[in-house]
Order: C-alpha cells, then sequence, then structure tokens
C-alpha cells in the first residue's frame, strides 16, 4: 500500500494496482508492479490454467522480456521453417540455431502468472469487471479509481491497468481505436509419434488465397497447432481456408483435441495507451505485429513497462506512454536474428 494518506486507505482497502486481466500482459505488469513493492491485485475472469487461441511462438524479445529466472516450459525449439503459396512453390530454410520457441499458452501464462504470485501480487480469479470509474460517487477522491466488478462490488486503486484481451472493457474506456482487425480460426490436432517426428524442429508458413492471410503449423511434442488468419468479414472464407489446408497436410484424419476462433485488433497510430490512471497494455491496447498478428512480445513488454512504476499519476502515464510507442512499430529484423 502506499504510504500517501494511509491512514485514509487503511478506512477502505485501496490498492496501488489493480491489473485486469492475467495473461503476458497482465502477470508481466503484475510482477514489475510487486517487485517494485506496490500493492498489486490481479484479476482474472477465467479458472487457470485456461487455453488461449495463440499460436505460442516464443521470439527473442519474448525471452529478453521475462523474469528473472523464468524457464520457458518450451514444447518444442525451431530450426527449420517451410515457406508455400496455398500449398505450392513449397520451399525450406534452416537454420544451425535456433530460430524461436514454442509454447502452450495454459503453462506459459500459469508460470508467469506464479511469478507475479511470487513476487508479492494477489490473484483472483473468476471475476469480471465490468467498468472502471476515475469520477462519481465510487470515487473517493481524483487519486483513485474505481474497479466495478459483476455483482456490484467495487475495488479501489491509484492506478489500474488494463490487459483484459482484444476485446478489452478498459481500452473502451481509454478510447482505443484500431485499424486492423483479423479473424484467426486454430486446431489442436493430436497426432502419432511418427507425425509428431516428421514435423520435430520445423513450423511452416503457408500465404494464403485471401490478401493478407497466412496458415502455419507448430509443432509441441504429439500435437500440432495448425491455425490461419485473414481479414475480419471473411469468415467463410477463412473457415474454407483451414479446412482445405488442413486436408493439404494430410491431417484430416486425425481429431481435432481443441478448435478454436479469435479476433485480433491492431491499434491505430493515434490511438491512446492511457486515460488519466488508467494504462492499457497488450491485446487490450492493440499491440500486437500487423503483418504476422504475433503478440506475446508486445505483451510481455508493454506489461512490463506498464508496471515498473510509469503508473499511478498522470504524469507518470504520460511517460509510460512515450516509453510504450516505440514498441509499437514494425518490426524490421530477419527472422530468427533477435533470438541470438
Amino acid at each position: 500500500m502506499s504510504s500517501e494518506n494511509s491512514s485514509a486507505d487503511d478506512v477502505r482497502q485501496v490498492w496501488d494496482v489493480v491489473v485486469v486481466g492475467a495473461g503476458p500482459a497482465g502477470a508481466s505488469a503484475a510482477y514489475a508492479a510487486a517487485v517494485a513493492g506496490r500493492r498489486v491485485l490481479l484479476l482474472e475472469k477465467a479458472e487457470l490454467p485456461r487455453y488461449k487461441t495463440c499460436g505460442g511462438g516464443i521470439i527473442g524479445p519474448s525471452r529478453d522480456a521475462l523474469p528473472p529466472g523464468f524457464e520457458l516450459p518450451l514444447r518444442d525449439r525451431v530450426h527449420a521453417v517451410t515457406f508455400s503459396h496455398n500449398g505450392r512453390f513449397t520451399r525450406t530454410r534452416r537454420s544451425k540455431q535456433m530460430l524461436f520457441g514454442l509454447i502452450n499458452r495454459p503453462e506459459f501464462d500459469q508460470q508467469l502468472v506464479e511469478h507475479a504470485q511470487k513476487a508479492g501480487a494477489e490473484l483472483r480469479t473468476g471475476v469480471t469487471v465490468q467498468r472502471v470509474e476515475q469520477h462519481g460517487s465510487a470515487v473517493p477522491d481524483r487519486r483513485t479509481v474505481a474497479v466495478v466488478l459483476q455483482g456490484g462490488e467495487v475495488l479501489l486503486a491509484r492506478a489500474v491497468v488494463g490487459a483484459d484481451g482484444s476485446a478489452s472493457r478498459i481500452g473502451a474506456h481509454v478510447g482505443v481505436k484500431v485499424d486492423q482487425v483479423d479473424l484467426g480460426l486454430e486446431v489442436e490436432i493430436p497426432v502419432p509419434d511418427t507425425v509428431a517426428e516428421d514435423w520435430k524442429g520445423r513450423v511452416l508458413i503457408d500465404w494464403g488465397p485471401m490478401p493478407g492471410s497466412y496458415g502455419w503449423v507448430f509443432p509441441k511434442g504429439d500435437t500440432l497447432t495448425v491455425g490461419v488468419i485473414s481479414a475480419r468479414g471473411e469468415g467463410a472464407a477463412t473457415k474454407r481456408y483451414l479446412e482445405e489446408f488442413v486436408g493439404r497436410l494430410g491431417l484430416a484424419g486425425f481429431e481435432p483435441s481443441i478448435s478454436s476462433g479469435h479476433l485480433t485488433r491492431c491499434r491505430a497510430d493515434d490511438s491512446p495507451l492511457s486515460r488519466g490512471r488508467v494504462l492499457v497494455c497488450g491485446d487490450a491496447a492493440g499491440l500486437l505485429e500487423p503483418w504476422t498478428r504475433e503478440g506475446i512480445s508486445f505483451a510481455l513488454r508493454s506489461g512490463r513497462l506498464a508496471g515498473s512504476g510509469r503508473c499511478g499519476s498522470p504524469r507518470r502515464t504520460t511517460r509510460w506512454t512515450r516509453a510504450a510507442r516505440p514498441s509499437t512499430t514494425r518490426s524490421r529484423s530477419r527472422p530468427g536474428s533477435e533470438w541470438r
């Protein structure tokens, strides 16, 4: 708890930071804030661990943004990438060095949350945030934000970090603007050892039939994560692309253990990252690479920035906005170069 006005805070508990969402962005924010000595409450609407639609690729900037001592729960290490164009013109490029790693999100996210808890953050699961208020009867003073939960419970905080995904309610409060929305469809396909061995250490990237679309195969031991993505509004064509993609790969005979979909949203260049004492990070801020739609590295980095002391006052949120903007620029590095 902040030492400032601690006697007033004792009457009704006021958290230094409330983080909404316990994915990579939220867990990173909670960890950074807790390490900085703040009283942190991390809220998650689901029970952990939980599945998330995500390829699970971990590139160099993701690794570099992890807490000290964090051991990546890698399911595979990628040394080869096969490229194709709608199933044709196949080419494979190999590297003696590891290009990137592959994880399953339930394990990865759970481990990040555990690091935040060990640092001192408190976790509450199974709670849904309806809205945040910076003015009104629920807000005792201008230094406090009210977090209103489903059911009417009100939590008070000196700062709120929104990390509640691409359909973020906190993002709506901040006024996040997006200029690119895409639909990703994904299946998790358990495969026999012979198939798993053929894919070990190699991923496939397939340029799709629609503009801006592509498909992927990410091997994770005895399971292949197979997905496609394209612009929102092409739902039927995207679904057909996935079905044909799986069929071309010879995987149609295997029953998926999970089938899921997800909308990704990429921020507009002039989209805000904060409003008063409320910040957003990760998917909630629309922070992702607009071509690959990779978001884990942006989530980890922006979450760490949001929780590492650049929150709690309008002046600090302005500094956070300036610090976060460079991480939203498009990647120009050669694939794999950032891992080394």
